[in-house]
């Protein structure tokens, strides 16, 4: 595709950036990112560079910076739903002049995609809490059972459940709140 600006062409430098880990992972993912660009139709990627990942925070970061050939707006709003880049810088042509329909087009593309990132964050949102509840619920149970026979203070009571001393306390004190536990008096926890 050669560059028309008479036709709605644009050129936009775009940047696109993957955290996670492993490091290989990560290189992996930007490389499998710029390689899908690349294959959609009615966009040319003119120029790629990717960056080697580095450590950040007990993570990984790369980015790829991408100029690409659009054969629209249409095109450039879809890119950057599918892809989500950081940064967006509109090269050529340095003048855009937009019909109403057109904008009112984009505008509405851009509406039905923010939709539906917010349908997907609330889903999401939703199973958290059901996970989060149901986690805590056998949490308690675990809690129980390992107190059926016998008192066990904080220490004793974390071995026996699985959880960490600092991540356990906490539900514990819920438990307590709830009554669905006690403690003697030697501070030890036990059936209610």
């Amino acid at each position: 595709m050669e560059f028309e600006p008479e036709k709605g062409h644009l050129i936009a430098r775009c940047i696109v950036e993957i955290l996670g880990k492993p490091e290989q992972h990560v290189k992996d993912t930007i490389e499998l990112v710029v390689k899908e660009m690349k294959g959609r139709r009615k966009i040319q990627v003119l120029e790629s560079k990717v960056e080697t990942p580095t450590r950040v925070e007990g993570l990984w970061a790369s980015f790829a910076e991408v100029e690409v050939l659009f054969a629209g707006f249409e095109e450039l709003a879809t890119f950057c739903f599918d892809f989500m880049p950081s940064s967006v810088e509109v090269l050529e042509p340095g003048n855009i002049g937009l019909e109403a329909p057109e904008l009112s087009g984009l505008l509405n593309d851009l509406l039905a995609g923010l939709h539906n990132l917010d349908m997907k964050v609330k889903t999401l949102h939703a199973e958290k809490l059901v996970l989060e509840q149901n986690a805590e619920a056998l949490l308690k149970n675990l809690v129980l059972v390992s107190l059926h026979k016998s008192p066990a203070d904080l220490k004793s009571l974390s071995g026996m459940v699985g959880v960490k001393e600092l991540q356990l306390a906490p539900f514990l004190s819920r438990f307590l709140e709830q009554g669905i536990i006690a403690q003697d008096t030697s501070g030890r926890y036990k059936q209610r």
